[in-house]
């Protein structure tokens, strides 16, 4: 059984979490997990619910996000810590920024691996500047050998993926979007229905042919207009032909973000 903590206020969430553990504690339930986020996680009166139980196990998922000694995330899994009788770490990056990163995970997983003082820590492994940024670092051999003694990093073996295929979908603007887009890309000036659109430099020229391929352009009086629904139609016919598969789409502009929602509506 499991309770995810979602789409809530703190003080809903920690009555739900109560009644959950209540119902698991009455029925017997043999294993029943919390799910919530870290930003939810430190704040009363979850976190005082949380600290009061004692726990089988704590999985700190992307336990990178932890990474900074004295925040208020850091500072309640260091407490949780003590309120388990196992706690995993999971992260894809352990060291995000630099090899610093290590301790405040470390002080929630395994708080004995690196010592209880940070600036100790930082100095056994880093040469400091003059306003403590680190601009080296030392015994780096030693702290891979402790972090391995408690870390097991998955290898590539691990990971079953097919091969990337890439395809290419060609997009036709309709002469509406051509004619401006062929103008401002030769003159970096274009008028179009709704106003006059000028591109004062090169940098300025891409910006704006980008966003007439998009479909939205900024005049010059700052409105948006829309000139073009050809790539909206592309995704449109990518989306029916993927069936229920999931897909990330990126973006450049607001304006392509409401393209893809018109899409998908």
């Amino acid at each position: 059984h499991a309770l995810p903590l979602t789409y809530s206020s703190v003080k809903i969430n920690a009555g739900k979490a109560q009644d959950f553990l209540a119902e698991a504690d009455a029925k017997g339930w043999g294993h029943a997990a919390i799910i919530v986020n870290y930003e939810s996680a430190w704040r009363d009166p979850l976190s005082d619910l949380r600290l009061k139980c004692q726990w089988d196990t704590v999985v700190l998922d992307e336990c990178h996000k932890i990474k900074t000694p004295g925040g208020r995330a850091w500072r309640f899994c260091a407490k949780l810590r003590r309120r388990a009788r196992k706690v995993y770490g999971l992260t894809g990056t352990p060291m995000p920024h630099s090899p610093l990163d290590l301790y405040g995970q470390m002080r929630a997983i395994a708080p004995d691996l690196y010592g209880s003082n940070y600036h100790a820590f930082e100095r056994r492994y880093s040469l400091l500047g003059e306003f403590r940024q680190p601009i080296s670092y030392i015994n780096q051999q030693e702290m891979q050998e402790k972090f391995f003694s408690v870390a097991f990093q998955a290898g590539r073996e691990c990971i079953t993926l097919p091969d990337a295929t890439h395809t290419v979908i060609p997009v036709t603007l309709e002469a509406t979007a051509r004619r401006p887009y062929s103008e401002l890309a030769k003159d970096l000036a274009t008028e179009i229905a709704g106003g006059q659109i000028t591109a004062s430099n090169a940098l300025t020229k891409l910006l704006r042919l980008h966003q007439i391929t998009g479909g939205m352009v900024k005049n010059d009086d700052g409105a948006m207009l829309r000139v073009s629904t050809a790539k909206r139609a592309a995704l449109i016919d990518l989306l029916e032909g993927m069936g229920g598969e999931p897909c990330v789409v990126f973006c450049l502009f607001s304006g392509d973000i409401d393209a893809v929602r018109e899409a998908c509506a």
